[in-house]
């Protein structure tokens, strides 16, 4: 499947494949509210205007780590009744928003505080306590809710790392199960990035790079790494930034191919898509998000711009 044909399979959910979501109307597709999915009500209203406007398909979110609307199956298939495509939009790394904590303590930001994304800013601070205190938590969600949206970075809450392959399982087992109980025509993978290059410097991601790298040097080059690392705790990741980086955009993309894979077992036939940055070079700088691959390879089917991403579509120089 090339690029080309990639949008196309995109269209067919009446999704349009080069324009920020913010035009998403003019293509035919309604994004509903999440307000929408607290009755049925307050859905119906939902397709009713959407059918009454000619629209063709729902964007509908999703979280992939709270429960479910109970309703939410008997919504669907009401809407594919009146002729509507669904796609549920969400979230694969993001867990939660800096100002709203989760209720239940089952929740993934409690169960596995180690997981979460940390920023370069707030790395050797965080390494000096308990990952499972409550002020590792709290001090991520505090500098989240006054970093965000800062300059190119896209800091909406707090974040799983894709560093840590028990993260890529755990979301593909949440996809895995929201596609099995809910017949969607399409998943659109939000969030599928990291929040700036600046993340994920959690000890555990430090802790991997180091397993990585150390038994390829020599052992005067470990040595003075070691040395370097008995004063700072990012020696690794700043001494070899290149391997760093690779290491961050390899296991995102395995977590889009794990998430990806998950659902095409239950529902071969949905469209899996990302949204991505329109500029696939500053993509992969800014976010080390490598959609292009992910198309080539057939790892999405699909992308769709980020609304906060307002240029146009540009193909990569390859």
């Amino acid at each position: 499947m090339n690029r080309r044909t990639a949008f196309a399979a995109l269209a067919l959910l009446g999704l349009v494949v080069g324009v920020a979501r913010p035009a998403a109307a003019a293509a035919g597709v309604r994004v509903v509210p999440v307000a929408a999915l607290a009755s049925r009500e307050a859905f119906d209203t939902v397709l009713t205007t959407a059918v009454a406007s000619g629209d063709q398909s729902l964007l509908v979110p999703v979280g992939l780590f709270e429960d479910i609307p109970a309703a939410l199956t008997e919504m669907v298939s009401a809407a594919k009744t009146r002729g509507l495509r669904v796609v549920a939009a969400v979230d694969v790394t993001r867990v939660t928003s800096a100002n709203e904590w989760p209720a239940s303590r089952d929740h993934v930001v409690y169960t596995h505080p180690e997981w979460l994304m940390v920023p370069r800013e707030l790395a050797l601070e965080l390494s000096r306590l308990d990952v499972r205190s409550p002020d590792y938590s709290g001090r991520l969600a505090r500098w989240a809710r006054a970093n965000a949206n800062r300059g190119r970075d896209r800091v909406m809450g707090l974040y799983l790392s894709p560093v840590h392959t028990e993260v890529a399982a755990f979301v593909a087992d949440a996809v895995r199960r929201l596609v099995e109980r809910i017949p969607f025509d399409g998943v659109q993978f939000d969030t599928a990035r990291y929040p700036s290059g600046d993340f994920d410097y959690s000890r555990l991601s430090l802790e991997q790079l180091r397993r990585e790298i150390r038994p390829e040097l020599s052992a005067e080059e470990r040595r003075r790494v070691d040395g370097i690392e008995q004063f700072d705790a990012l020696a690794y990741a700043t001494e070899f930034p290149e391997a760093w980086r690779r290491l961050r955009q390899t296991q995102l993309t395995a977590l889009v191919v794990r998430a990806r894979t998950a659902v095409k077992a239950v529902r071969p036939e949905t469209i899996v898509s990302a949204v991505v940055g329109s500029d696939p070079l500053a993509a992969l700088s800014d976010y080390l998000q490598d959609w292009p691959t992910w198309l080539d390879n057939r790892f999405i089917d699909a992308v769709t711009v980020d609304a906060a991403d307002a240029a146009p579509l540009v193909s990569p120089q390859r």
